[in-house]
């Protein structure tokens, strides 16, 4: 249950910075939600692809599979907090 969650969460979440990235013209911030939604979706699919592939590979080795996930965790936070260091935050204050 909580895993299904995370795709509502990541689309709201993904919504609330195009907002943020593109505050003034309502057709820019269309025109980049279509693209988001493109590459999520292409994204998704060779993820799903590329581990069931990596999952024959190894036997079905699940610890591969978390390794490689947990990586991607860790790869995501640190690009999130060095984001952070590096770009000054904006107000979302009007």
């Amino acid at each position: 249950m909580v895993v299904g969650g995370f795709t509502p969460a990541i689309v709201m979440l993904v919504l609330g910075r195009i907002h943020e990235f593109v505050p003034n013209s309502t057709e820019q911030q269309r025109t980049t939600w279509s693209y988001a939604t493109t590459s999520f979706a292409l994204f998704q699919a060779a993820a799903a692809y590329g581990f069931s592939w990596i999952d024959a590979q190894t036997g079905g080795d699940y610890l591969v599979l978390f390794g490689l996930g947990g990586g991607a965790v860790v790869l995501a936070l640190a690009i999130d907090l060095g984001r952070a260091l590096i770009v000054p935050r904006r107000s979302c204050v009007r």
